[in-house]
């Protein structure tokens, strides 16, 4: 064991704590948690009496605050409660019926049995306590309950064996839902239409700008101008817009075209075999030859070129096997 001189010449040493600290003076429990082995041994064996009343602060912090409780109560239950106290009370009262509809306050024998619960017990009237003392006695069948207050049934009055035995008996000792708790359980038992409905201010609808479909409704004309067999029906339609969203393409021309060649392939699309495409302005009319479309893109267009290059099942399989090439060709737009 260090001496007094010994500890003070390694804490000055290592600057544990200051020379002005070491004396004997009151210290916090906190201030003795936070302290280093040498500085708490130093006050441990040269002020070792604050030491220990710090120390037990907080349990005798603990006793004060029972004592005052105590105290408090015998007061309530002396009738000799100051107004304060006794609102307090009331308040406190108050929040138990609110939470627990199903004990019939308006009964004065149920009043009655709460309150011998805690003066027996010497317990102050707060919510905490009556719920306990609800429970207990309750559970006993020495209360008179209102199973319809809380939604069980039609019954407004049981008590003994009734409640003892009741196959709910659970749900008759807890807390009635709160008004949160009750839409979230009908929300439960919603459909997923019902709930929409219940919900639609929720969902408002968003709207692509202008420019949007103006690109869209451009890089439908393109694809259509280069493949003047695809027949714009209903059913075409969904299934090239199936095609673009499993394989994660963009409603582009290179897109339309993927959806399409893969579509043609496998003979799922209903074609114009005359290849003939007529409309309120144009008629365009495919006379065999090269194939119909824009005219080839220009050679410093290398990726373009490239795309030129692979035939429809070549172009398929870069789309569902290569996300690098899936993403260049969605950024040509």
């Amino acid at each position: 064991m260090k001496t007094k001189a010994e500890l003070e010449h390694l804490i000055l040493t290592k600057h544990l704590a200051t020379a002005e600290s070491l004396t004997q003076r009151e210290l916090t429990a906190r201030e003795i948690h936070l302290m280093s082995e040498p500085v708490y041994a130093w006050h441990e064996q040269n002020n070792r009496a604050n030491v220990a009343k710090a120390l037990d602060a907080p349990r005798l912090k603990a006793a004060n605050v029972k004592n005052a409780e105590a105290a408090k109560s015998q007061r309530i239950w002396k009738n000799e409660a100051t107004n304060e106290e006794t609102e307090e009370s009331i308040r406190e009262v108050q929040k138990f019926v609110a939470a627990y509809p199903q004990f019939r306050a308006d009964f004065v024998p149920n009043r009655e049995a709460l309150i011998s619960f805690l003066r027996e017990r010497n317990l102050p009237c707060v919510k905490a306590n009556l719920v306990a003392a609800f429970e207990d006695l309750a559970s006993k069948g020495f209360l008179l309950l209102n199973p319809s207050a809380i939604g069980i049934g039609e019954e407004s009055e049981i008590s003994g064996g009734r409640v003892v035995r009741h196959p709910e008996l659970y749900k008759l000792l807890a807390p009635a839902p709160t008004e949160a708790q009750k839409a979230k359980l009908e929300q439960g038992k919603m459909s997923a239409a019902e709930w929409k409905e219940a919900h639609k201010e929720d969902f408002k609808p968003t709207q692509a700008s202008p420019s949007f479909f103006r690109a869209l409704e451009q890089a439908i004309a393109t694809f259509r101008l280069s493949n003047p067999t695809y027949i714009p029906t209903e059913e075409n339609q969904e299934k090239m817009e199936t095609f673009l969203k499993a394989n994660d393409l963009q409603m582009n021309p290179q897109g339309l075209q993927a959806a399409f060649s893969y579509l043609t392939s496998r003979g799922e699309l209903e074609l114009n075999k005359s290849g003939v495409i007529e409309g309120t302005v144009t008629r365009y009319t495919n006379l065999g030859g090269s194939q119909p479309g824009f005219p080839p893109k220009s050679d410093k267009y290398s990726f373009q070129k490239k795309i030129s290059s692979l035939s429809s099942s070549e172009y398929l399989e870069r789309i569902n096997n290569d996300p690098e090439f899936r993403q260049a060709v969605n950024a040509l737009g």
